[in-house]
């Protein structure tokens, strides 16, 4: 086997245990601290500033409850994350490996994904009677006059 060769399976080795270090940390940060009692995590600044929600609302939310083992938990914070995200990663893999075995590189899959997450953007605002079944639950429950006390 060629040096070079060598060196970039060793190079890929690295970046294998380098993220799956990563993802284990991030898993057991997840199970350690969830989302919703600490405060570190970062807020969706596109909610905070316009009240409407990002394809990634509550993502960091859907990841806790998957490191926790609870699917379906995950699946009402952000479907598309834990639904589509494994399909969209496969979809880019398998097209750069075309790309490095000398295909063309394909637009369309890339303007295909956009469209997906636009949609899927415009489906979990739209206004319902309750609420849109994409939008992820409250972090906290709301608030009315009967469980407060009648404070505003």
């Amino acid at each position: 086997m060629p040096a070079s060769a060598v060196t970039n399976r060793v190079g890929f080795i690295a970046v294998c245990v380098a993220a799956l270090a990563v993802v284990l940390g991030g898993v057991l940060v997840l199970r350690t601290f969830t989302p919703t009692d600490s405060s570190f995590y970062p807020k969706c600044m596109m909610y905070r500033w316009t009240g409407l929600h990002c394809p990634g609302c509550g993502s960091t939310r859907a990841m806790a409850a998957l490191a926790r083992g609870q699917l379906v938990e995950a699946i009402r914070f952000n479907p598309l994350l834990i639904l589509g995200g494994p399909v969209m990663l496969t979809l880019i893999l398998v097209q750069r490996g075309r790309e490095r075995r000398g295909a063309k590189a394909k637009p369309g899959l890339i303007w295909c994904l956009l469209a997906i997450l636009v949609l899927y953007s415009v489906a979990r605002n739209l206004p319902s009677p309750t609420r849109s079944i994409l939008a992820p639950p409250s972090a906290m429950p709301e608030r009315s006059p009967a469980t407060d006390g009648g404070a505003s």
